[in-house]
């Protein structure tokens, strides 16, 4: 066995696709003050899925740390668990912080029950391998994440139906051969992510939930890199777009370990849904729960999320900036952007925009599984300003300018936080993230065969703790390495698209 692994390693290592962890060496106490300076400046992060920051914040940090020692405090003097949860939920590892928890992310979103997971990875596989019976289908688009495919494959349901990436006539299609070869009592489920994790993507949820809905159909939405970015003080893109209390929505999942800069997960539903997972999710039922510091830590990161949106704003303006800074060859349009992002930018997550919604009647399969509508949570937000100085950024501006634009085919149509710059070839976007390294940009080439050949790329993350100067920079130095990276003919580049992380 151990042989066979060596060899599917060693194929993967000739063709420059073997993943690895890298090494973090401390710094030794010996060190000179030179060598402890540079490691005390990391390269800038464009890379992590902490789009807001929170998990380099010390204001959640310190809000964490004073709330976690006065509940362990609490649970100590109550003879109860504190550094581990002893158990899962159903046994030794529920407590009233779990509980409490749950019915604040319940009223948070407005919905009827929250049921904590210990991760995205196991919500996704918890809801998908438990929800479907005999006779049923689930339809998924083709590029939801690992986790979604894999509680699919552990599924019983009779027919699991891949559909184009956000192709509505394609969802149609399996939605309608789906309905006419089920019987009376067979349901549909259909499972898609909110916002793509490799190109930056929207799902176009609104037109999915009203065919979805049309056929008695039920969507499964894993809003994991939405959570925090979009909706009223971060409630994702299916608040952002009113579909809390879409009749064809079953559920959707958030996770905190992304903007949330925490852990965990929460399955969102009606009361009779989350008693369901209680007693049919195999990940809820025979995992350790989380501990008391993880429980903390997710209720803190609302908390924060509440008292202000500023770092949304903050993090869409510089997305703008960015797509500008690299497209652009006209100064004003640059510090138009420039000047935008100091401010938060033109752009409000919280009212991503909106269609029409129509006036749907559930299908009978469906209204068995929906609660009804609950009132819309209140909008307790309050904007503060930007924390970032208004600077001069002229130099830059000008570095940046005198090198030619990024060719639009090379950069994923995207407006969300993540971006992805299309370098074919595994040699070339190895190189290219190189390059960037070693400017101090912590950037990660993205190879097969997590992405399709001839689709490599550097997938870019946007955080609410850069600055624009950093940003700026970032763009200058693609637009003056890109042309040796891709060559003259973009390396036969492949449309940014069909990729998965």
């Amino acid at each position: 066995a151990v042989s066979r692994m060596e060899g599917l390693l060693e194929r993967r290592r000739i063709v420059g696709s073997l993943r690895g962890l890298e090494a973090h060496v401390p710094l030794s106490s010996t060190a000179s003050p030179a060598a402890a300076a540079a490691a005390s400046t990391p390269a800038v992060d464009f890379f992590s899925n902490d789009y807001l920051g929170l998990a380099h914040s010390r204001e959640l940090h310190e809000s964490i740390t004073r709330e976690a020692a006065r509940r362990s405090d609490e649970a100590l003097g109550a003879g109860l668990a504190v550094t581990g949860s002893s158990g899962s939920r159903l046994l030794s590892g529920d407590s009233s912080a779990h509980q409490e928890l749950e019915q604040f992310l319940a009223e948070f979103h407005g919905v009827e029950s929250a049921t904590l997971f210990n991760s995205g990875y196991d919500a996704n596989i918890g809801v998908l391998a438990s929800v479907a019976m005999q006779h049923d289908t689930v339809i998924y688009d083709e590029l939801v994440h690992n986790s979604m495919q894999m509680g699919i494959r552990l599924g019983r349901q009779s027919a699991a139906v891949p559909f184009q990436h956000n192709d509505l006539p394609s969802l149609e299609a399996a939605l309608s051969r789906a309905r006419e070869a089920g019987s009376e009592d067979s349901q549909i489920f259909v499972a898609v992510e909110a916002l793509y994790s490799m190109d930056g993507d929207e799902a176009p949820l609104v037109a999915i939930c009203e065919a979805a809905a049309a056929h008695g159909a039920c969507v499964i939405v894993d809003e994991a890199h939405s959570t925090g970015l979009f909706g009223a003080s971060g409630r994702g893109l299916v608040n952002a777009l009113g579909l809390d209390h879409h009749p064809s929505l079953l559920t959707a999942i958030h996770t905190f370990g992304k903007a949330m800069g925490c852990h965990g997960a929460a399955v969102l539903g009606p009361a009779s849904f989350r008693e369901y997972l209680l007693n049919y999710s195999r990940p809820l039922i025979y995992s350790t729960s989380l501990p008391l510091h993880s429980i903390v830590s997710i209720r803190e990161a609302h908390e924060l999320m509440i008292r202000g949106d500023w770092r949304r704003e903050h993090v869409f303006g510089l997305v703008e900036l960015f797509r500008t800074a690299l497209l652009t060859s006209h100064a004003g349009e640059l510090e138009d952007a420039a000047a935008a992002a100091a401010t938060g930018g033109a752009f409000s997550a919280q009212s991503w925009p909106p269609k029409p919604l129509l006036s749907l009647t559930p299908h009978p399969q469906t209204a068995k599984l929906l609660p009804a509508p609950l009132s819309t949570p209140p909008n307790c937000t309050l904007r503060l300003p930007s924390p970032e100085p208004d600077e001069p950024l002229e130099d830059v501006n000008g570095r940046l300018l005198s090198t030619p634009p990024l060719r639009p085919e090379l950069l994923a149509e995207s407006h969300s936080p993540i971006q992805a710059v299309v370098v074919p070839g595994n040699a070339n976007v190895v190189e290219a993230a190189s390059s960037l390294r070693t400017a101090g940009f912590d950037v990660r080439a993205i190879r097969p065969p997590t992405v399709p050949p001839g689709t490599e790329r550097l997938r870019i993350i946007l955080h609410a703790n850069n600055s624009r100067r950093e940003v700026l920079e970032f763009a200058a130095h693609i637009r003056r390495h890109a042309p040796a990276w891709v060559g003259s003919d973009g390396g036969g580049a492949s449309e940014p698209t069909r990729s998965r992380l």
